[in-house]
């Protein structure tokens, strides 16, 4: 139980810390216009990972990339 406490409250913390430097809080899903892949959609948890030291793994994803539609034969 303290373990899972422990967690949340470090997630909380990080939405606290991307809302102190971006001055909002992370969206739930992007939805951005998609003909421009500037940035496309995704979910809130990339946006937290570097704080929540996970940095390195937020490096490894395609921030322009709909990825709401990868993969979907009737968006391509």
């Amino acid at each position: 139980r303290s373990t899972c406490q422990n967690n949340l409250k470090q997630l909380g913390l990080a939405f606290h810390n991307y809302e102190s430097a971006n001055m909002k809080f992370p969206n739930s899903k992007r939805t951005e216009d998609y003909t421009t892949p500037t940035e496309g959609a995704k979910g809130w948890a990339l946006e937290i990972f570097p704080y929540i030291e996970q940095d390195a793994i937020a490096k490894n994803y395609d921030r322009a990339a709909n990825w709401w539609t990868l993969g979907d034969p009737v968006a391509e």
